[in-house]
């Protein structure tokens, strides 16, 4: 009756919070995919188990009715344990890597997850240069076209940072490469500010 109605809408409120924050992670990030391959097929599951249940409440127009469906409670049980057990997958996950890199600390999920994804690509995480080398604005990165040029895998080489205050630019010699994981070359450029 009634009483499964309260019950129902507390466990999808918490199903929904939970989903729709792992959503694009599981589904969007190929660097998740790639590291989690268990929990992104868990996750898929979820995701096609979320989206049903959501259309059959929205058609059966009726929240009583809706609420009261045989099963529903346990499904909805069975569903929150899977995301509970992705999200552990991945904050286990974000945790080594923060291990590897401790500058990652101070990058919230979303930043990280992003670093981590696009890090293959260094001009897509410039933007989190802020957050990651606390005194740093922003990398210049070697292009195609100049005298540095690119490295043996494709990736442009940081040149200079800029610094967060006023317009000093901190220039690598020698320019530095940013190949292998994220991580390495980050660390890398950590180094580099040593000395430059």
């Amino acid at each position: 009756g009634l009483a499964n109605v309260s019950d129902v809408y507390m466990f999808v409120q918490e199903i929904q919070r939970t989903w729709s924050y792992l959503e694009p992670l599981f589904i969007g990030s190929e660097e998740v995919k790639r590291e989690l391959p268990e929990d992104a097929v868990r996750f898929a599951g979820i995701d096609v188990d979320v989206k049903d249940m959501l259309r059959a409440a929205w058609a059966t127009k009726n929240i009583k009715e809706a609420c009261n469906l045989d099963g529903l409670i346990q499904k909805l049980e069975g569903i929150s344990e899977q995301l509970d057990m992705c999200k552990k997958s991945l904050a286990d996950f974000l945790d080594g890597r923060r291990r590897q890199f401790p500058r990652y600390y101070f990058t919230s999920e979303a930043d990280l997850l992003d670093i981590l994804s696009n890090g293959s690509q260094p001009a897509k995480i410039n933007i989190h240069t802020p957050k990651v080398y606390l005194m740093g604005k922003s990398l210049i990165l070697s292009s195609e076209d100049d005298a540095i040029g690119y490295s043996d895998e494709g990736r442009p080489h940081a040149v200079s940072l800029i610094a967060g205050v006023g317009k000093e630019v901190l220039d690598f010699e020698p320019p530095v490469p940013l190949n292998g994981k994220v991580e390495i070359y980050m660390q890398t450029i950590l180094d580099a500010l040593k000395y430059a």
